[in-house]
């Protein structure tokens, strides 16, 4: 969660560059597409975490509108997928049958795994409700912006990473086995820079975003949050 904190505090840095008086854009809607490559990861209930248990990457991906309130205000919305999750790595291994008391290692070790990977990913359809503040009038305009985004799950996969002692590795992926709840509701914000024209908008904007409903009914229980840099491009549509 500290490298999200730092992402945004890095770009409300640049507040002083692009802050001016008035916006001379006319344009009320926008649509295009964005993508963020993301950093996400879990709070669980009672604090319960394997201690090998590390964050993941992700990424988010869609459509975006933006329709203009004012010169300075604007409504921003969409409807993308976003990949969240957290991941395990198990390293060092070793295992009883492969140690002799006297000698240590004495058996064949080639064929036994070294290292286990578990990938925990949860796809969701999000849609994001924002209200956003624009300041300047140079070409280059600072925005910070707040909302609520709905999650709806679409998918939950697991997926195992072995690596053996000898290099090589299997991969297994499946559906997740437990029954994951189907809806989600995360507050958002975010801070970034945009560059407005009479014909599009050209944005990057980092973000956090956390998950306030729990993930699955059950006596320990998580709740996902995720950040990342969004980059996006919008035409004017009238």
């Amino acid at each position: 969660m500290k490298i999200c904190v730092l992402i945004i505090l890095f770009t409300s840095s640049l507040l002083s560059y692009s802050q001016d008086s008035t916006l001379t854009n006319k344009k009320k809607l926008y649509l295009g597409l964005t993508v963020s490559p993301d950093f996400s990861y879990r709070n669980t209930s009672n604090n319960y975490y394997f201690t090998e248990e590390t964050a993941k990457l992700g990424y988010t991906i869609g459509i975006s509108s933006r329709l203009n309130i004012t010169k300075k205000i604007s409504i921003e919305s969409g409807l993308l997928l976003s990949n969240k999750g957290y991941k395990n790595n198990f390293s060092g291994l070793t295992f009883g049958d492969m140690i002799d008391p006297r000698r240590g290692f004495i058996y064949n070790t080639q064929n036994t795994p070294r290292k286990v990977e578990y990938i925990y990913s949860y796809y969701y359809l999000d849609i994001p409700i924002k209200a956003a503040f624009t300041f300047g009038q140079r070409k280059i305009h600072f925005f910070a912006a707040a909302g609520i985004t709905p999650n709806i799950l679409i998918k939950t996969t697991e997926k195992s990473i072995i690596t053996y002692q000898n290099g090589d590795t299997d991969n297994d992926s499946h559906d997740a086995l437990f029954n994951y709840n189907r809806f989600n509701l995360s507050p958002t914000v975010s801070v970034g820079l945009s560059k407005i024209t009479a014909k599009s908008i050209l944005k990057i904007e980092p973000y956090f975003s956390y998950g306030i409903l729990k993930i699955i009914d059950a006596l320990t229980t998580a709740y996902l949050w995720n950040c990342g840099i969004n980059l996006s491009y919008c035409i004017a549509i009238k």
